[in-house]
């Protein structure tokens, strides 16, 4: 029989995982050549796909605050000066830490309730029911924050609403959403770091060219703003039917080789 998996919030780091240096295995060459052409292989794996584009959809509506916040408190009525503007980015690190500190033990918790009421079976599936808190105050961060920029509402409300709680669903939906995709492929996680990484930057990248290009045709911001919400729950809905077909999608990639990697 295998041992049961450690209870959650109970494990801790090693003192060998920070050490600077340590001896290469002598199958160092295979490793990296498995490891460079993995992440091209499992970006194809809907599971990690998805979870690939949910983290970037939450993560590059951060940066679309960023990318147009200086257009915005920059000019009447905010006025803000360059240094307010810099500043204002204290909102995202807040709503972070705030994110990041709840979005593990919620998910935890989630994770164990459902396991009990399954009769002790975790299912990797069961993580995703803790998007949906995040899921609903990302659509409040979104549409107050656009309206905010549309009709000029004090600058408390764009910063605390638009760009707070941003910050706060972004590291919550992102731990999350990876999470489940480590759960269901252990041994390569650190090439699923990889792929949401790529298609996380890929997807940021783009903003660069349509989200002013854009905003310069339909005379504000608003519509990006809509644009981009659009990108983001999008992958968000196919959690619904990722959380009822996710076993199967899982049960598709058993034989792959990449269970074995580590072992």
């Amino acid at each position: 029989t295998q041992p049961l998996p450690p209870k959650p919030g109970t494990g801790s780091p090693s003192s060998a995982q920070f050490k600077i240096w340590r001896i290469p295995d002598m199958r160092w060459k295979a490793f990296l050549l498995r490891d460079l052409l993995t992440p091209f292989r499992i970006c194809l794996y809907p599971i990690i796909f998805w979870a690939a584009v949910t983290v970037s959809g939450v993560a590059n509506f951060v940066l679309f605050w960023n990318l147009t916040e200086s257009s915005v408190l920059g000019a009447p009525p905010y006025s803000f000066n360059a240094s307010e503007v810099g500043y204002s980015n204290f909102a995202f690190l807040i709503g972070c830490i705030v994110g990041l500190v709840t979005a593990g033990p919620l998910s935890d918790w989630v994770a164990v309730k459902a396991t009990q009421r399954n009769r002790g079976i975790y299912e990797a599936e069961m993580r995703l029911l803790a998007l949906i808190p995040p899921a609903g105050i990302l659509l409040l961060s979104v549409l107050v924050g656009a309206f905010a920029i549309l009709g000029s509402w004090p600058w408390p409300v764009l910063l605390i609403f638009g760009y707070g709680l941003s910050g706060l669903v972004v590291s919550a939906m992102s731990s999350i959403a990876v999470a489940y995709a480590m759960d269901s492929y252990k041994p390569v996680s650190g090439e699923i770091m990889a792929v949401v990484t790529i298609v996380r930057n890929t997807c940021g990248f783009s903003m660069s060219y349509w989200v002013p290009s854009l905003a310069e045709r339909r005379l504000g911001y608003f519509l990006p703003a809509m644009v981009q919400l659009a990108l983001t729950f999008g992958p968000l809905v196919l959690g619904v039917p990722m959380y009822f077909l996710g076993k199967r999608l899982r049960m598709w990639t058993r034989n792959s080789s990449v269970h074995l990697y580590g072992v």
